[in-house]
């Protein structure tokens, strides 16, 4: 059928229900999932500091299901450079709330290896270790253009998402000690292809602000 139903406008990923009528009955498919992209490819090797002037864009776009306030620039903090990304998780009073910011596509195909690096900065909604929640920062990637998504890395506040004291208000890191940071190394051949991408996910246990900054990724050929 070469009838055109909807348009995406915008880059994510969106829950499709196909619903059939006639004049005695209404049918509805079970939902599937799509993955819409922003046009292009990024570059490789890719570092993203966000100090660009647009964002989101056809690199690096978010996914705010609540449409309560996603990853959004500041110029508050960084890891390097004036900006990072911030998530306004402290004032957020849904439990399990999460929100995602996704790459477009790169090409790995003639990488033996890739290496992801990246710097996050987070504590604790409280006055002590004792006001632990468990927010927890995921890092998964695909090779088939979002298909299907693998859990590479999860950080978690009982563990090793913290990396600054408690603030009972919302945290903003004061330097670069209060800033984590750590490198995924991926060799997989299901990852190495033309269509590689990255998901950061941040679901919410109700804790403190979360800040992300200087995404490095290095490809290592033969």
């Amino acid at each position: 059928h070469n009838d055109l139903y909807h348009v995406f406008n915008d880059a994510g990923i969106y829950e499709v229900v196909l619903t059939a009528s006639n004049d005695f009955e209404s049918l509805a498919s079970s939902p599937t999932i799509v993955t819409v992209l922003a046009p292009g490819e990024m570059d490789t090797p890719a570092v993203q500091g966000f100090e660009a002037a647009s964002f989101p864009s056809e690199d690096w776009f978010i996914i705010d299901q609540l449409n309560d306030g996603g990853w959004e620039i500041t110029e508050d903090a960084s890891f390097s450079g004036s900006r990072s990304l911030h998530l306004a998780n402290w004032g957020n009073d849904i439990e399990f709330n999460k929100d995602f910011l996704l790459s477009s596509t790169m090409d790995l195909s003639e990488a033996v290896e890739v290496r992801i690096k990246y710097n996050w900065a987070y504590c604790f909604k409280g006055t002590n270790e004792e006001d632990d929640t468990d927010d927890r920062l995921r890092i998964s990637v695909t090779g088939d253009c979002g298909n299907d998504w693998d859990l590479r890395k999860m950080h978690r506040g009982y563990t090793s998402l913290p990396s600054a004291p408690p603030h009972y208000y919302p945290f903003v890191p004061e330097n670069s000690d209060e800033w984590n940071e750590h490198t995924i190394v991926l060799n997989q051949p299901y990852y190495l292809t033309p269509n590689f991408r990255v998901m950061f996910e941040l679901e919410s246990s109700l804790g403190n602000d979360i800040f992300l900054d200087y995404i490095n990724l290095t490809l290592i050929h033969i």
